[in-house]
């Protein structure tokens, strides 16, 4: 088992820091409720730098693996809340981390950073467990596998996350290369004990075990083909590292082949055909081996012993099905041997869930959000909407437009003159229908009433909290100006600017919608003689469709030119008529997710700095 040595990192006083910060901006009583929470940040930060003195105690690791799950679940939080540096808005705090291969110091304020760092590390715990849980008497090969998948989705997950932060501080470890070789290595360990465990239970599954060494071997020659370029491969030492993920390379593609001529050894037993194969395949496995001698004065008795046995229970194999075949079968041994397919076991699991527990006094922190991001929300979603405005726009004039259109020809309405049905379409009078059952006109008018009510009362409360913010404000500046530098908290206004950036929002929001409410008021205004037909029963309304005897009354001279493909007209218009139903389907969906969408975390990187401001904002529709 490879064993990955984790990130060292200097301590640092995050309770100090962020407390003083909390303190400051939110007051005592805001502070005293997120103590418990922030006590058990920097406990659990300076634990987890210990991390390298419990590496064969899988107790001990795996409650490391539970502190930094949580750790990064209240960084999180914390991420998104506070600036780390030198500027007046930030908390004075840097990270110091060592780079697990060159050592090389990095130094930096991002938080991001330390965040992926934390997660490599879990990486790490979760490899060690893994190595553990194998090494045991007892068959333990499931839960070691899974810990190693755990470890390969926590190095993707790096990957992807470290490839859209601007200008990171990321040592080599913390590179796409690495992460790559890393993730391989695991995935070649869970396969590792998928391997054995057939070899324990199913030793006779010749098929199953060749395809298993198979997948094995290209899982740590990926490893390879990374650990083996640059810089990678000047960080890592050729002569140890990537001389044993070559020499587990070979040493799993020869165990495929061996495992193969057995199964085909067991064929030949039982159809008389193929012992040439068998000897072609335990040939070429020996092959294999032979090119691994070369390793045997470099590499640990730990790593060569295994090879070893092979070798002997490999010559003792050639030997045997040699023999079978000149003395038995007589076969032809053919020059070349057929692939072996791979088979993988499972893929990486996710920890998702776990690296987002809730905890005690997230919801405080969460409302954390600096005014700087609240304002950059706002200017975002203000861009969107525009954009949205303008698009929603130009589809209500391609509408019109095409209605203007088809009312030349006089459609949709001529095509029932010549059709001959006299039926109300079914889908339209279920919408009838529909609307009948909830008050037809009056209830639409009863709707908007009400609508206009609630609208009044919401203008009322927000007016009302800009009265209590005010007067919070002028009790401030009144207690400010009698006590002097005694009255130490931050001004009102400052602390207030948040919630007066929310009101604001929602204020925005409130004259939008009644202004969207009296163009719908103006529109039923206009088509109120139409509305009134809602009133009609379903025969009333068949009633009033045009008469295919009276086609000559209703046809214009152009629809007349084309009376006989009204047919294929309809079917034209009827696809129109469901484009449309989707596209407004489509509409509702944007609106749905625009104003659900959470850009916090977003606006807070740009305000970081970790993120570019027009990355992000290529993202409006």
């Amino acid at each position: 088992m490879l064993s990955l040595p984790t990130k060292q990192a200097e301590k640092v006083n995050l309770y100090k820091g962020i407390m003083s910060s909390i303190e400051a901006s939110a007051g005592s009583q805001v502070s005293a409720q997120l103590e418990p929470v922030l006590k058990r940040l920097q406990q659990y930060r300076d634990n987890l730098l210990q991390v390298a003195g419990f590496r064969n105690d899988s107790v001990a690791l795996e409650k490391l693996a539970d502190e930094a799950k949580e750790y990064i679940s209240i960084w999180n939080n914390i991420s998104q809340s506070f600036t780390f540096g030198k500027t007046k808005e930030s908390i004075d705090v840097k990270f110091t981390w060592y780079d697990s291969n060159t050592r090389e110091k990095k130094v930096t304020t991002n938080a991001a950073t330390e965040r992926l760092a934390m997660l490599y590390n879990l990486a790490i715990i979760y490899s060690q467990i893994g190595a553990n849980l194998a090494s045991l008497p007892d068959d333990h090969f499931k839960d070691a596998a899974n810990n190693f998948l755990k470890a390969a989705w926590i190095l993707e997950k790096i990957k992807a996350e470290s490839g859209g932060l601007k200008s990171p501080d990321f040592g080599l470890d913390l590179s796409e290369q690495n992460l790559h070789m890393c993730s391989y290595i695991m995935k070649a360990q869970a396969q590792y004990c998928t391997y054995e465990k057939v070899k324990l239970t199913r030793p006779d599954k010749y098929g199953l075990l060749a395809k298993l060494a198979m997948q094995g071997s290209s899982y740590y020659g990926n490893a390879y083909s990374y650990a083996s370029t640059p810089p990678l491969c000047k960080a890592l030492d050729p002569k140890k590292f990537t001389a044993i993920l070559q020499f587990y390379e070979t040493s799993y593609i020869a165990q495929a082949y061996y495992w193969d001529a057995l199964e085909k050894q067991q064929i030949c037993t039982n159809t008389t055909e193929g012992m040439g194969k068998a000897v072609a395949s335990i040939r070429k496995a020996n092959q294999y081996l032979d090119g691994m001698k070369k390793y045997e004065k470099s590499l640990a008795p730990a790593i060569l012993n295994p090879y070893r046995e092979l070798c002997k229970q490999l010559q003792e194999k050639r030997t045997q099905i040699e023999n079978q075949n000149s003395k038995i079968y007589h076969e032809n041994v053919p020059d070349s041997v057929s692939e072996i397919d791979c088979m993988p076991f499972g893929q990486p699991i996710s920890i998702e869930a776990e690296l987002n527990k809730p905890y005690e006094g997230q919801e405080i922190l969460q409302r954390m959000v600096p005014p700087a991001v609240r304002e950059l929300e706002e200017e975002y979603k203000r861009e969107v909407g525009v954009v949205m405005g303008q698009a929603f726009d130009v589809a209500k004039r391609n509408d019109a437009a095409q209605a203007q259109l088809l009312g030349k020809f006089g459609l949709p309405a001529a095509l029932h003159a010549v059709s001959g049905e006299q039926t109300l379409p079914e889908d339209l009078w279920q919408r009838i229908k529909q609307c009948k059952e909830r008050g037809g006109l009056n209830g639409l008018l009863q709707t908007f009433s009400g609508v206009e009510s609630l609208a009044e009362n919401n203008s009322s409360t927000i007016q009302k909290l800009f009265g209590q913010l005010r007067q919070e404000e002028e009790e401030d500046q009144a207690m400010r100006a009698k006590y002097g530098s005694a009255w130490s908290r931050l001004p009102s206004n400052s602390i207030n600017q948040t919630m007066v950036t929310q009101i604001n929002y929602y204020k925005q929001k409130l004259e939008q919608g009644r202004a969207a409410d009296q163009k719908v008021r103006d529109t039923m205004g206009q088509k109120k003689a139409l509305l009134d037909l809602l009133e009609l029963d379903r025969d009333a309304l068949t009633a009033r469709i045009p008469k295919s005897s009276n086609a000559a009354e209703h046809l214009s001279p152009a629809a007349a030119k084309y009376f006989h493909s009204h047919r294929r007209l309809t079917e034209l218009l009827t696809n129109l008529d469901g484009l449309k139903k989707e596209a407004d389907a489509d509409t509702e969906e944007i609106i749905k997710a625009f104003e659900a969408e959470s850009v916090s975390s977003e606006m807070t990187q740009i305000y970081q700095g970790i993120k570019d401001k027009r990355r992000v904002r290529a993202r409006c529709p």
